[in-house]
């Protein structure tokens, strides 16, 4: 299987702010992740806000340079590679902001924000191209939109103006970092078949950034669950959803709104997400599991096959 990503011990470490900061002290935004995404198909990293998932994804892309670990995209080394594979590759990936009220240049027209990324890759185009993407998103009639600016647009044109911008070079792998987070619940689903039909007609590889599972579930063939920099538990979404492995991700799912009374049984999950620091011993998530033993002080698990194509980070299994 040829693959569009591949992630190997990937790792970003930041130097703490402060006065009070312990010397030799660092941040594990990403601590040795894994990732590999097949041609095609869409995966998805999911987690809490601090967990890693917008570090990974802004390395992958090439915005960041990471502490350690490789990255390929498309079969070229995004760290280690000649101007002209750079060239090349800027053409092939894009990324999908979380936030399309500062991702878009409030001084650029529509026009400009779409041109933009032809013009810097140097890609000839005519403006029936244009007109075309906004087509495609919903923007109609493009003629409408065009000269418009970013503040006379509602959230949702904004995004699909985002939208707009990263497919209309055509790339052959996407990030999309929350591409949804900021719109209304109505219309999340209508955003997600949107993405999900380029993606299919275009045949785009696609890494999926979300903090809620039933997104990646809708959209996504593999979830990887991410804890603290370190993916706890990956595997098929329809299987990790209906038979969760990891404390964490039964905690995920569980915490996904339901409309009526549904019984169900609680996964207790204490506290709030935590700042992963060079300090911190065995288990990252010991201390908000309810089933946390001895051993998750002492040693931290590692990432096992604990059913056929299904991995898990915990020391119950």
């Amino acid at each position: 299987m040829v693959e569009a990503l591949s992630v190997k011990g990937l790792k970003k470490y930041y130097k703490p702010r402060g006065r009070f900061v312990s010397k030799g002290s660092f941040v594990k935004a990403v601590d040795g992740v894994d990732l590999s995404i097949p041609e095609a198909s869409i995966h998805s990293v999911v987690g809490e806000t601090g967990s890693g998932k917008s570090t990974i994804g802004r390395v992958v892309a090439g915005l960041i340079e990471p502490t350690s670990g490789e990255v390929f995209v498309q079969g070229t080394d995004v760290f280690n590679s000649s101007k002209k594979e750079m060239r090349d590759l800027r053409k092939k990936v894009q990324i999908i902001f979380q936030d399309p009220y500062s991702s878009l240049n409030p001084r650029f027209t529509v026009m400009r924000i779409i041109e933009e990324p032809l013009k810097l890759n140097k890609i000839p185009f005519k403006s029936d191209q244009i007109t075309e993407i906004l087509r495609k998103v919903g923007l109609t009639p493009p003629e409408d939109f065009l000269n418009r600016y970013p503040h006379e647009l509602s959230g949702g044109q904004r995004q699909r103006v985002a939208i707009a911008r990263s497919f209309v070079i055509d790339p052959t792998f996407v990030v999309a970092d929350e591409p949804v987070s900021m719109l209304d619940a109505s219309m999340r689903v209508s955003f997600l078949d949107l993405i999900a039909g380029i993606q299919r007609e275009r045949k785009i590889s696609m890494m999926l950034i979300s903090h809620d599972i039933s997104i990646a579930y809708y959209l996504s063939s593999r979830i990887n669950v991410l804890y603290l920099g370190k993916i706890v538990e990956a595997g098929d979404g329809e299987e990790i959803v209906n038979g969760p492995l990891h404390p964490y991700t039964k905690a995920l799912i569980q915490s996904v709104p339901k409309l009526g009374k549904i019984e169900k049984k609680s996964v207790d999950i204490k506290g709030n997400i935590m700042t992963s620091s060079s300090e911190i011993t065995g288990c990252k998530f010991r201390e908000r599991c309810i089933f946390a033993i001895d051993i998750c002080r002492k040693k931290e698990p590692e990432l096992v096959e604990a059913k056929p194509n299904r991995l898990v980070a915990c020391h119950l299994y």
